[in-house]
């Protein structure tokens, strides 16, 4: 972060503030913060960068269409869905009038609005435009490549969600076979779509496939990255849910720990990483009966949550439903409908009522 904010000082006297190395410096911050939680901070960075970008290159030039696509990840991932989406239909737009369809660039920015819309839970209108991304990949860059191996990934993905698990399954062992071809089997984007496809497996009931992915995955996670690695933590994790399906209690308990504590040492206790974990813990306990282990566990889990997120985000209505569905296991059910109500109140205002979110809350 310092050495960000100096290098970004030292640009700012050298060339003033509307510079493209000035706007570089500004959107380094701004992805910084985005990965630190600090989304205040990250929100006035992107601002920062996209005034910069239009008043030096314009509304009709890619830079700034870059710029807007940028933010409006930003806005997806905070939960402010319609600005984003609003952002990315700018950004596609732009690109649209620059280049023909059949353009790569064009298709990023038909990608970014497919993954958006995949996220608000908007499948079928994500579908068409992630196949029309494969299509024009395909023809410009050919199936052995980075970019269109991207693409099938997320196809493979969006049916994933869909609950389409007959279509996902051979997109993945795709996505797998080139992969392999391209960077081998020790690489993190080969272990990425094997965990994708052992999440899959997990889905279709098809445990003995999963645990051996899960296994190779953590594998190539702890050569590639350590045992001090996020990506490991996240295979770790990964593997206790399973171990906890099949059964195996203690073991999954262990996993969960292990993945708690690398978390807690990498990213500190305010990261919503750590959260998750904390999730999965207190869900252990609270189905074993362990109640007052579970409490506590699930409470910090909401802080971290508002801290990190506010009061006004998905993620936190995630959060009190945890806590809700606790209380009301153990009969608590003024203190369960309190959160459950809350939960669906933020999720109604910030996602809609014909997000399948919301249709979670209500069913509660």
């Amino acid at each position: 972060e310092q050495l960000y904010i100096q290098s970004k000082d030292i640009r700012k006297r050298l060339f003033g503030d509307i510079h493209p190395d000035y706007a570089v410096s500004l959107s380094n911050l701004a992805f910084l913060y985005d990965k630190m939680g600090q989304f205040a901070k990250a929100e006035s960075f992107y601002l920062q960068t996209l005034e910069v970008m239009k008043k030096l290159l314009g509304e009709s030039h890619p830079g700034y269409a870059n710029s807007l696509d940028n933010m409006a990840t930003f806005f997806d991932n905070d939960g402010r869905y319609e600005i984003g989406d609003s952002l990315h239909k700018q950004a596609r737009e732009i690109r649209k009038k620059i280049w023909d369809e059949n353009n790569p660039d064009y298709a990023a920015s038909l990608e970014t609005l497919a993954i958006q819309y995949d996220d608000m839970g908007q499948y079928t209108r994500a579908e068409p435009l992630i196949k029309e991304v494969l299509r024009i990949k395909k023809k410009v860059l050919g199936e052995n490549s980075f970019d269109y191996l991207y693409s099938l990934g997320n196809l493979a993905l969006l049916y994933d969600h869909m609950a389409k698990y007959d279509m996902a399954e051979p997109l993945f062992l795709r996505e797998m076979e080139i992969s392999k071809k391209l960077s081998g089997e020790t690489s993190p984007n080969y272990a990425n779509i094997l965990n994708n496809l052992a999440i899959l497996y997990d889905k279709m009931g098809q445990y003995t496939k999963c645990e051996s992915l899960y296994t190779q995955v953590i594998e190539i996670r702890k050569n590639v990255f350590s045992e001090n690695s996020l990506e490991y933590a996240a295979s770790l994790h990964n593997l206790a849910l399973h171990s906890y399906t099949m059964g195996q209690i203690d073991k999954a308990e262990s996993l969960c720990v292990q993945a708690l504590n690398i978390r807690k040492k990498t990213v500190g206790e305010d990261h919503l990483l750590y959260a998750e974990s904390l999730d999965a813990l207190a869900m252990m306990y609270k189905n074993r009966g362990n109640y007052d282990k579970a409490e506590p566990i699930y409470i910090q889990s909401v802080q971290i949550r508002k801290k990190v997120l506010g009061e006004n985000h998905p993620g936190y209505a995630d959060g009190l439903d945890n806590l809700a569905l606790l209380y009301r296991t153990i009969g608590q059910y003024t203190k369960a409908l309190k959160f459950f109500t809350m939960a669906m109140e933020i999720r109604q205002k910030v996602l809609g009522e014909n997000h399948l979110n919301f249709a979670i809350s209500l069913n509660h």
